[in-house]
């Protein structure tokens, strides 16, 4: 007897084959990563060591899933890649919720030009696309993931958005946030500035077809971070 096709077969078959995000990040993503700045290095290293440990609570949780059958290496990583880079915040019953949402999954990000918002119909209990403002045919449709700084959105989603205004340098302590004149030391951003690999480098890694999408994702923060601090200085 034949099996009939999945209603999710469309859907898979749109996933890209890489999410450039933590759960495929390996080697050449950390050593890219441990060059600076150090918390972003800290951030990557903690999120790398969360794979084990969401393998075995899934086991535990779930143990005759189909998940619960994969081993920790490629088939899983790729399971909580797909997770973690579609997944995004919306509030359902006045509770604010992380959903992964085929269809939804498949817009864009932005901050400021969303011009729709996926929100949860508590009286058929679906989702919905309500548009926020018109738009023309032939528009891209864009939503907002949530308000997050780019570490939160290359390590979890693999891209950075240019300029994110959420963006903090911490320098012993003090935060320093793009558009805030704040007083601190400039020896202290200049001596960050200088521990950062150089620019060229990092040029290289991002636009580079061979690079993985994890070590593009990672180059592109740090020249993002690079900015944010002349922007500082």
């Amino acid at each position: 007897e034949l099996l009939q096709p999945s209603r999710w077969e469309t859907w898979l078959a749109s996933l890209p084959r890489q999410c450039g995000n933590w759960p495929e990040w390996k080697e050449a993503e950390l050593l890219l990563a441990q060059k600076g700045p150090p918390h972003f290095f800290k951030a990557a290293a903690d999120a790398a060591r969360k794979l084990p440990a969401y393998y075995k609570q899934l086991r535990e949780v779930i143990p005759n899933s189909v998940i619960a059958s994969l081993d920790d290496k490629a088939p899983f990583r790729r399971s909580m890649a797909i997770l973690f880079s579609r997944r995004f915040g919306i509030t359902c019953r006045e509770e604010k919720v992380t959903v992964c949402v085929p269809l939804a999954d498949m817009l864009n990000h932005s901050s400021l030009g969303a011009n729709l918002q996926v929100q949860f119909e508590e009286s058929s209990a679906r989702m919905k696309f309500v548009m926020t403002r018109d738009v023309e045919a032939g528009d891209e449709l864009l939503f907002s993931y949530g308000s997050y700084d780019n570490l939160d959105f290359c390590t979890n989603h693999g891209f950075v958005v240019p300029g994110n205004s959420l963006d903090v340098v911490n320098l012993e302590g003090v935060e320093l946030r793009r558009g805030l004149a704040m007083p601190t030391s400039k020896t202290l951003l200049e001596r960050s500035l200088a521990s950062l690999p150089p620019a060229a480098e990092d040029e290289s890694v991002a636009t580079s077809t061979a690079s993985s999408p994890g070590c593009r994702a990672i180059a592109r923060w740090r020249l993002d971070y690079r900015d944010l601090l002349q922007e500082v200085l």
